[in-house]
C-alpha cells in the first residue's frame, strides 16, 4: 500500500520506468485502462493509484510491486520467465476488465436503462455494442453492420439517450457518412470525439 508521503516518489519512479521502456504516457495509460489525464496525475504524485493498477504496472515494468509502492525499483528475480510475467499481466488485465464490466451493469441498473443496454463484445479487441432488449438485436447501421464503440462511456451515453427518447436509432449515423462530414468541417469537437470512438462491424 502506498503511503501519502511516498506519492511523489512513486510517481517519479513510474515516470522513470516509462522513460526507460521508451513508452509514451498515453500508451501506458491505455495498457492500465486509465485516461492520459489520470496517468499524468499519478506520475505527478497527485493521485494514489489503485492496488490493481499498481499490480498491473509492476508486471508491465517487470518490477516487484512492494518496491514500486515505496518508489523503489527492484526487478523480478531471474527465475521469473517471460511466459510467467505475460500470464500474470494478462490475468490482471482480465480482472480489471471484468470489474469494469460489472460496474457497467450496475450503472445501467441504477439509471433504469431497461430497453437499450451497453454490452462488452470481446474479440481480438474489447469494444462495446448496444442491444435493443425489445428485439434482442444489436443496433445496426442501414448496411447491416453493428455499431461498435471503442469507448465505453460513449456507448453508455448513446444508449442512455436512446433509452430516454433523446435519440432514435435511425439518427445514429453510419461511420463513413459521419466521417465524410467531419472531414468537410461540418462537425464540432464533441462530435469529432464520438466519431473517433464509433465504428461499424459485421457480427
Amino acid at each position: 500500500m502506498i503511503k501519502n508521503d511516498d506519492m511523489a516518489k512513486v510517481g517519479e519512479t513510474i515516470r522513470r520506468l516509462r522513460y526507460e521502456r521508451q513508452m509514451q504516457r498515453p500508451t501506458l495509460a491505455s495498457i492500465l485502462l486509465l485516461t492520459d489525464e489520470q496517468m499524468g496525475k499519478i506520475e505527478a504524485g497527485d493521485v494514489i493509484p489503485k492496488d490493481s493498477t499498481i499490480t498491473l504496472m509492476s508486471n508491465v515494468f517487470g518490477v516487484r510491486k512492494g518496491a514500486l509502492e515505496r518508489g523503489e525499483i527492484v526487478p523480478f528475480s531471474h527465475e521469473w520467465s517471460a511466459e510467467t510475467m505475460l500470464w500474470d499481466l494478462e490475468k490482471s488485465i482480465r480482472q480489471i476488465r471484468d470489474k469494469t464490466h460489472r460496474l457497467l451493469e450496475e450503472v445501467q441498473n441504477l439509471r433504469g436503462m431497461e430497453r437499450y443496454r451497453t454490452e462488452p463484445f470481446a474479440g481480438e479487441d474489447v469494444f462495446y455494442v448496444i442491444r435493443d432488449n425489445e428485439t434482442g438485436e444489436y443496433l445496426r447501421a442501414e448496411n447491416g453492420e453493428v455499431y461498435r464503440f471503442s469507448d465505453m462511456y460513449v456507448a453508455l451515453d448513446t444508449a442512455e439517450q436512446l433509452e430516454n427518447g433523446e435519440m432514435i436509432p435511425e439518427n445514429i449515423r453510419y461511420f463513413d457518412e459521419f466521417r465524410d462530414e467531419l472531414y468537410a468541417g461540418q462537425k464540432d469537437n464533441s462530435e469529432v470525439e464520438q466519431c473517433q470512438n464509433m465504428e461499424t462491424i459485421h457480427i
